[in-house]
């Protein structure tokens, strides 16, 4: 239990050791600070440009940025950038997605992360006929 009376960061070391030999030794060096986490919501997903087969779709968080994007499912469509990190974090970026097959609509899952480690799952469902969609599921795990 670490009890701060002053507001300010503090240095904490742990180092975990077996006793025998002090070159075996693990240590972890771990920084609180009284800074408040800023964001507070999930990165969101919206169509930009819809296309003959699918659409681009902008992923943005605008008080972190996103710091990565993977698709995580995929049926009867493809998606790129399939995995990409931003370092530093981006306030939006583009995926393209576009259904594989003319005759059979496709649906592409997209994990979004934002600077916090906040995530959301973004569904894109480009169907045969008619126009596309997204459905963001923000805190969404799998």
């Amino acid at each position: 239990t670490l009890n701060c009376t002053e507001p300010g960061q503090y240095l904490f070391q742990l180092v975990a050791a077996d006793g025998m030999d002090f070159e075996d030794s693990l240590g972890a060096l771990i920084t609180f600070t009284d800074e408040p986490i800023d964001d507070l919501t999930a990165p969101t997903c919206m169509l930009g440009e819809i296309t003959r087969r699918g659409a681009s779709v902008i992923v943005a968080d605008s008080e972190s940025g996103v710091a990565s994007v993977r698709t995580r499912k995929r049926l009867w469509a493809i998606a790129w950038p399939w995995a990409r990190r931003y370092d530093p974090p981006q306030p939006s970026v583009t995926v393209h997605v576009r259904r594989t097959l003319r005759w059979i609509g496709g649906l592409v899952g997209i994990e979004a992360v934002n600077g916090q480690g906040l995530r959301s799952i973004c569904w894109v469902v480009v169907p045969s006929s008619g126009h596309p969609f997204v459905i963001t599921h923000p805190g969404a795990a799998d």
